[in-house]
Protein backbone atom coordinates (compact mmCIF):
# COMPACT_ATOMS: atom_id res chain seq x y z
CA UNK A 1 0.00 0.00 0.00
CA UNK A 2 1.32 3.46 -0.59
CA UNK A 3 0.77 6.68 1.40
CA UNK A 4 2.51 9.93 0.21
CA UNK A 5 2.09 13.31 1.15
CA UNK A 6 2.65 16.08 -1.67
CA UNK A 7 2.94 19.82 -0.74
CA UNK A 8 0.99 22.42 -2.41
CA UNK A 9 2.54 25.49 -4.34
CA UNK A 10 1.78 28.99 -3.72
CA UNK A 11 1.34 32.61 -5.92
CA UNK A 12 4.60 31.86 -7.49
CA UNK A 13 4.95 28.01 -7.71
CA UNK A 14 2.70 25.16 -8.82
CA UNK A 15 2.88 21.69 -7.03
CA UNK A 16 3.32 18.69 -9.21
CA UNK A 17 4.50 14.62 -8.64
CA UNK A 18 5.21 12.06 -10.83
CA UNK A 19 3.75 8.64 -9.59
CA UNK A 20 5.24 5.99 -10.62
CA UNK A 21 3.74 2.24 -10.11
CA UNK A 22 6.80 -0.33 -10.45
CA UNK A 23 6.54 -4.31 -10.98
CA UNK A 24 9.07 -6.51 -12.21
CA UNK A 25 6.08 -8.97 -12.37
CA UNK A 26 2.53 -8.58 -13.39
CA UNK A 27 0.58 -7.71 -10.72
CA UNK A 28 -3.05 -5.63 -10.56
CA UNK A 29 -3.52 -4.42 -14.30
CA UNK A 30 -4.07 -0.74 -12.89
CA UNK A 31 -3.28 0.99 -9.56
CA UNK A 32 -6.32 2.44 -7.78
CA UNK A 33 -4.80 5.58 -6.79
CA UNK A 34 -6.38 8.25 -5.29
CA UNK A 35 -5.69 12.09 -4.42
CA UNK A 36 -6.80 13.83 -1.69
CA UNK A 37 -6.90 17.59 -1.27
CA UNK A 38 -6.74 18.64 2.25
CA UNK A 39 -6.95 21.94 3.67
CA UNK A 40 -4.13 22.82 6.63
CA UNK A 41 -6.98 21.47 9.48
CA UNK A 42 -6.74 18.75 7.95
CA UNK A 43 -10.50 18.56 6.09
CA UNK A 44 -10.59 16.68 3.29
CA UNK A 45 -11.86 19.48 -0.05
CA UNK A 46 -11.90 16.63 -2.65
CA UNK A 47 -10.81 13.42 -3.98
CA UNK A 48 -10.01 11.88 -7.29
CA UNK A 49 -8.91 8.74 -8.72
CA UNK A 50 -6.03 8.57 -10.65
CA UNK A 51 -5.30 5.44 -12.05
CA UNK A 52 -1.80 4.20 -12.93
CA UNK A 53 -0.65 1.39 -15.38
CA UNK A 54 1.24 -1.60 -14.03
CA UNK A 55 4.97 -0.17 -14.44
CA UNK A 56 3.67 2.92 -16.04
CA UNK A 57 3.37 7.16 -14.12
CA UNK A 58 1.23 9.67 -14.27
CA UNK A 59 2.45 13.12 -13.84
CA UNK A 60 -0.29 15.15 -12.15
CA UNK A 61 -0.60 19.21 -11.35
CA UNK A 62 -3.36 19.18 -8.77
CA UNK A 63 -4.13 22.78 -10.20
CA UNK A 64 -5.44 20.66 -13.00
CA UNK A 65 -6.59 18.25 -11.11
CA UNK A 66 -8.79 19.97 -8.92
CA UNK A 67 -8.72 23.18 -10.08
CA UNK A 68 -7.66 26.89 -8.73
CA UNK A 69 -10.97 27.27 -6.58
CA UNK A 70 -10.59 24.26 -4.45
CA UNK A 71 -6.94 24.76 -4.09
CA UNK A 72 -7.81 28.26 -2.38
CA UNK A 73 -10.42 26.58 -0.22
CA UNK A 74 -7.80 24.49 0.52
CA UNK A 75 -5.47 27.31 1.37
CA UNK A 76 -1.91 27.91 2.13
CA UNK A 77 -1.15 25.17 4.33
CA UNK A 78 -3.35 22.89 2.42
CA UNK A 79 -1.77 19.59 0.81
CA UNK A 80 -2.71 16.24 -1.06
CA UNK A 81 -2.54 12.91 0.46
CA UNK A 82 -1.98 9.96 -2.46
CA UNK A 83 -3.27 6.54 -1.24
CA UNK A 84 -3.39 3.70 -2.74
CA UNK A 85 -4.07 0.47 -1.27
CA UNK A 86 -3.76 -1.91 -3.61
CA UNK A 87 0.21 -1.28 -4.79
CA UNK A 88 2.86 0.65 -3.44
CA UNK A 89 4.18 3.75 -5.82
CA UNK A 90 6.95 5.89 -5.81
CA UNK A 91 7.49 9.08 -7.52
CA UNK A 92 9.47 12.62 -7.46
CA UNK A 93 7.56 16.02 -6.69
CA UNK A 94 8.46 19.60 -7.03
CA UNK A 95 7.51 23.32 -7.52
CA UNK A 96 7.33 25.03 -11.25
CA UNK A 97 7.34 28.85 -11.80
CA UNK A 98 6.12 30.64 -14.72
CA UNK A 99 9.57 31.05 -15.97
CA UNK A 100 10.46 27.20 -15.72
CA UNK A 101 12.46 27.24 -12.50
CA UNK A 102 11.75 23.98 -10.55
CA UNK A 103 12.90 22.55 -7.42
CA UNK A 104 12.72 18.55 -7.48
CA UNK A 105 12.60 15.54 -4.60
CA UNK A 106 12.42 12.35 -4.61
CA UNK A 107 9.24 10.36 -2.54
CA UNK A 108 8.89 6.89 -0.88
CA UNK A 109 5.24 5.52 -0.73
CA UNK A 110 5.32 3.61 2.94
Amino acid sequence: STRLFLKLGDDRRRSFTVLIYPASAAWHPMSETILQLHDSDGRTIEQAPVPIACSGSAMVWPHELFGDAALRRAGAGGYVIVRDATCRLFGFHGLMDDAGGFSLDHMFGF
